[in-house]
């Protein structure tokens, strides 16, 4: 009965929103022959377009989107869970595609409406907003003044997403507290109050624990759940809400037997790709396969730790299984922190309108995974691990080359770090490749060690790898796997984008 009553009050807001389009029509036809000019006239109808998702402050800022396109939530309004499936208010699946903050109270920087803006020009339709609760810092530890400070660093941050036109997951950030009970009251009060703010708002997620561990089971997370769920129910019946799995968001499977009693619920589930394999990507297949909606609402392609090596092969692999059963995902974290999981690199002091130099490892890989500007054909690796990946088209003779540089041994000797990588370059098109080149740059500035077949300079942090004569030529479809070199630095190298160049 629950579920039956849901859809039919999303029935009922998609026949409101029908209405509403046809009064706008009307209202633009009638406006045809006012002298009013053509900005004031889109700006208005932008507004009242965007009325459940813009405040005032927002409707010059969602013109100016519409004028150059819609943006995510123009286009597919409120959410909601089929089957296994998030879909939009006109019944077509959709693949939330974000990134995540790191905690607001430590990177408070980041969640501004430029920061959002530029992800979303690059591909993403969502951003997550962490909220830790039993951290240093975090919303459970302060005085009420303290939670003062972040709701309003909240609210400015769903605003300013909001702005930007994505949808927003506000992410009550359960982690040491490992039972999500530890802290439930305080849990029922915030989401009554947040949910209460944006009651309105079509383009809000609630994901009301992050990551249950240590012993707590489902049972347990599911009684978390039906205890909090109606303080968002309360002012907000139709959002999607998120709930969190066992063992880090890795037991997405133990659902199926017993899910919570609500009909929007989507379950998440978290990988670390270098940690993370085959065996939990099977979990997911099995929760999908049982019926079970799923979110993967925080991921990296590093290790568990947010740090250290990095797996793009195993990355490769989760995407392309999310990708092909259409199930969303979020990368872990939007911050210039000095770890691998950081989309941005740690010397990168800009808050947004990043180019690509800003970028990390990680970050340079999500980018090219999401399809945004930029060369999308570029994968990353770094500190000995994974493979890394560059396209171009080369010197206009109808031959494209494809490098592939892959890391290998690492050692520190005389106090530097040491790394090895060798490269296999292949000629995909159909005329003969000639004149090429390859530019690695690295994160910090490195030194040639070593190089074989090929003539090895380097500039600061770039490396320019020109072919020897014999191994220059490739005919359509050849490869050669004869090239490599060996760096060092100060800093372990690791490596920010390989470019197929003009030698």
């Amino acid at each position: 009965m629950e579920r039956n009553m849901r859809f039919a009050r999303h029935l009922g807001r998609r026949a409101a929103r029908c209405i509403c389009g046809l009064t706008l029509l009307f209202l633009g036809v009638a406006l045809a022959g006012c002298a009013f000019e053509g900005a004031d006239t889109q700006a208005a109808t932008t507004e009242v377009a965007t009325t459940e998702a813009a405040t005032s402050e927002s409707s010059s800022t969602s013109a100016a989107a519409t004028a150059a396109g819609a943006t995510p939530v123009q286009q597919h309004g409120a959410l909601h869970v089929d089957g296994t499936s998030i879909k939009d208010e006109h019944g077509d699946t959709f693949q939330v595609k974000g990134v995540s903050t790191h905690g607001l109270a430590w990177f408070p920087q980041y969640a501004n409406e430029e920061a959002f803006s530029t992800w979303r020009d690059w591909g993403a339709n969502t951003i997550r907003l962490a909220l830790y609760t039993e951290e240093s810092g975090g919303y459970c530890t302060v005085d009420d003044a303290g939670k003062a400070n972040l709701l309003t660093t909240l609210e400015d941050a769903v605003d300013a997403v909001t702005r930007a036109g994505m949808y927003v997951i506000i992410d009550w950030h359960t982690l040491s507290d490992s039972d999500p009970t530890t802290n439930e009251d305080a849990a029922k009060e915030f989401f009554s109050t947040v949910s209460a703010r944006y009651a309105g708002q079509d383009n809000v997620i609630y994901e009301i624990c992050n990551e249950p561990n240590g012993s707590t089971t489902w049972e347990q997370v599911r009684a978390y759940a039906e205890a909090v769920l109606p303080s968002v129910r309360a002012n907000a019946p139709d959002a999607l809400v998120a709930v969190g799995t066992p063992t880090w968001c890795q037991d997405v499977d133990a659902v199926a037997s017993d899910p919570v009693d609500d009909a929007n619920v989507v379950y998440t589930l978290h990988f670390y790709a270098a940690t993370h394999g085959q065996a939990v990507r099977d979990k997911l297949t099995a929760a999908l396969d049982a019926g079970t909606p799923v979110l993967v609402s925080e991921f990296g392609i590093c290790d568990a730790s947010g740090n250290g090596s990095i797996d793009s092969d195993s990355a490769n692999a989760w995407l392309d299984l999310l990708d092909e059963r259409g199930v969303g995902y979020v990368c872990w974290n939007l911050s210039n922190k000095d770890e691998a999981s950081a989309l941005l690199k740690s010397t990168c002091a800009a808050t947004g309108g990043w180019g690509d130099d800003d970028l990390s490892a990680e970050g340079t890989w999500y980018k090219a995974r999401l399809g945004g500007a930029g060369d999308a054909s570029t994968a990353v690796a770094s500190g000995g691990s994974g493979t890394v990946v560059a396209g171009s088209a080369s010197s206009g003779n109808d031959s494209t080359v494809v490098a592939t540089l892959t890391p290998g041994s690492t050692w520190e000797a005389d106090g530097k770090q040491y790394a090895q990588y060798s490269l296999t370059v292949a000629n995909n098109g159909r005329g003969d490749a000639t004149g090429w080149g390859i530019a690695v740059t690295f994160q910090d500035a490195v030194e040639v060690s070593d190089g074989w077949c090929a003539d090895c300079s380097v500039d600061g942090s770039t490396l320019t790898v020109k072919p020897a004569s014999y191994v220059a030529t490739l005919t359509a479809g050849a490869s050669t796997s004869q090239i490599g070199f060996i760096v060092c630095g100060d800093q372990a190298p690791a490596v920010s984008s390989v470019t197929v160049t003009d030698a």
